[in-house]
């Protein structure tokens, strides 16, 4: 699936932005990156079984927005489609080389 191709809903658009931009799951997303690209290294990864890690991911920024604007704004399918899109969008990026340094723990400042 690719994730250019993906239409969005409108919530599950704005999952994912608010996803992206919580600085509260930067340490969980930090940790799915390394454990993909140790998948993609290694030749084990699976498509289905990333794109349910990064549902646990949209699962907590949802709980995190509900929390922070107080209404229960997503639905199970958003945060499906929200996890699908993210799961193509960050496997192209592995596969790209573009994490490098962001999942390097020698260059984690949590690691130091």
């Amino acid at each position: 699936m690719n994730s250019q191709t993906v239409s969005l809903s409108p919530a599950a658009r704005e999952l994912v932005l608010y996803a992206d931009n919580t600085p509260g799951l930067d340490a969980q997303r930090r940790a799915i990156l390394r454990n993909l690209s140790r998948r993609i290294a290694h030749g084990n990864y699976h498509a289905a079984k990333a794109a349910k890690l990064w549902r646990y991911w949209t699962d907590a920024a949802a709980r995190m927005y509900n929390v922070g604007y107080d209404c229960p704004c997503f639905r199970p399918a958003d945060r499906q489609q929200a996890a699908a899109y993210i799961a193509a969008r960050e496997y192209r990026n592995l596969t790209r080389g573009h994490y490098a340094t962001t999942i390097d723990p020698a260059c984690d400042p949590a690691y130091q």
